[in-house]
């Protein structure tokens, strides 16, 4: 089994430049965790890797709480001016979720890990997650499977050493439900969530340019600069064959409720 894990301010930086797309999916958790838990205007929700708030701000309207964590500062920067922008109280809490404790973070109904499974150890990231949990609350996990990552289009364009590096930190769904499993967590829901995404190759040409993701920097930072070059030349190559830049990304879902028997050792 690979390790997962990656820095997380690295991470955070990409994250933040590079997931627009990702306001699509808050309506579409919005409407899973109200189909699964029923009225959440008094649902209590904490957004592990909140990011700059694409999550927390348009679920913070429909909840009765949103708490976030998140350890880039530019990041929670921005949160907290969004917030304001949007008259929402959310407390943010500036570190990592390792560096924390419920006792001072509190207990929620939902935790939310959105994509961030993908660069920690998934078994101790969710054993910690779950100590936030109250009994019978829920977890969801929002993240790229890695078949449905085969098939984007962004690694299409990018190429195979993009994707094999993008690989290293993804993560099959039969591994997340034996860790959700072993975590103490019964599955209730999982599938794939179809979200409409056009890149235009002015924002795809800049991210390669730029080393725009995880991958791309990584790539960068392993490669010699005649490799890194050559490889660049023949991603923009590829970008300006690629006659149609939109694309559908499948995020894969799954949400899972707190068993009654687990015990909270924080």
């Amino acid at each position: 089994m690979k390790a997962h894990t990656i820095d997380s301010d690295t991470y955070a930086e990409c994250y933040y430049k590079n997931r627009s797309s990702i306001d699509e999916q808050a309506l579409v958790i919005l409407e899973l965790i109200s189909n699964l838990i029923g009225d959440i205007s008094k649902v209590s929700v904490l957004d592990v890797g909140s990011g700059p708030g694409r999550l927390a701000i348009p679920i913070g309207k429909k909840v009765h709480k949103v708490v976030c964590i998140e350890s880039d500062l530019s990041a929670v920067n921005y949160l907290k001016n969004r917030a304001k922008r949007n008259k929402l109280e959310i407390e943010v809490f500036p570190s990592k979720l390792e560096n924390l404790s419920s006792e001072e973070v509190g207990h929620f109904d939902l935790v939310i890990l959105s994509h961030i499974i993908h660069w920690f150890d998934v078994s101790i990231l969710l054993n910690l997650a779950s100590k936030y949990i109250v009994d019978n609350g829920y977890i969801l996990l929002s993240y790229f499977d890695l078949e449905n990552l085969k098939n984007m289009l962004f690694y299409k364009i990018s190429g195979n050493e993009i994707l094999k590096i993008q690989e290293d930190h993804t993560i099959s769904t039969s591994q997340v439900e034996n860790f959700l499993n072993s975590a103490g967590f019964n599955i209730i829901h999982r599938g794939d969530t179809p979200l409409n995404v056009n890149y235009g190759d002015k924002k795809l040409e800049k991210i390669i340019n730029n080393a725009g993701t995880l991958a791309w920097q990584k790539a960068k930072a392993i490669l010699s600069k005649k490799e890194y070059r050559e490889l660049t030349k023949s991603a923009l190559t590829r970008l300006n064959n690629e006659p149609i830049l939109r694309d559908t990304e499948y995020r894969t879902i799954i949400v899972a409720q707190k068993r009654l028997y687990t015990n909270d050792l924080d």
